[in-house]
């Protein structure tokens, strides 16, 4: 994208190591942001958040949208594999950077190693994966 704006698709499973990717990735693009859109991605074939309804996904998701209190945050809610399902939107809707946490919490922490290899080894778009490291806004 060079110095131009980007779209920026940011997978979410409700760990806080998925908040922090978000935030680090959007302190870190800045300014230089056009779109934001969150994802959640319910995956009930290998029962990662099969508990969770979709009225429950969306409503999380829709709630760390108004934590970060940027104007205009899109949200949406898949149903499938999460590494795929991101590569897919990032593809079909044309987002320049999908970001997503290092590792997820509960049941996703065991298989996100694997959704995110299937994420980086499909999608047309530039991976940013974050969470690890202490937030850059920390002053650390």
């Amino acid at each position: 994208p060079g110095t131009g704006k980007v779209d920026v698709l940011i997978g979410i499973d409700g760990s806080e190591r998925s908040h922090a990717a978000a935030r680090d990735a959007l302190a870190l693009i800045g300014n230089h942001r056009r779109r934001v859109t969150l994802a959640a991605v319910i995956d009930r074939e290998s029962g990662l958040d099969a508990h969770l309804g979709r009225a429950e996904a969306e409503q999380r998701v829709e709630q760390f949208a108004n934590e970060l209190g940027l104007p205009g945050v899109g949200t949406v809610v898949m149903s499938g594999a999460p590494g795929p399902a991101l590569a897919g939107l990032a593809e079909e809707d044309g987002y320049d950077v999908v970001v997503v946490g290092a590792k997820g919490s509960g049941l996703t922490h065991r298989l996100l190693g694997s959704a995110t290899e299937q994420l980086i080894g499909n999608c047309p778009s530039l991976v940013l994966v974050g969470g690890a490291a202490p937030h850059l806004n920390s002053g650390n």
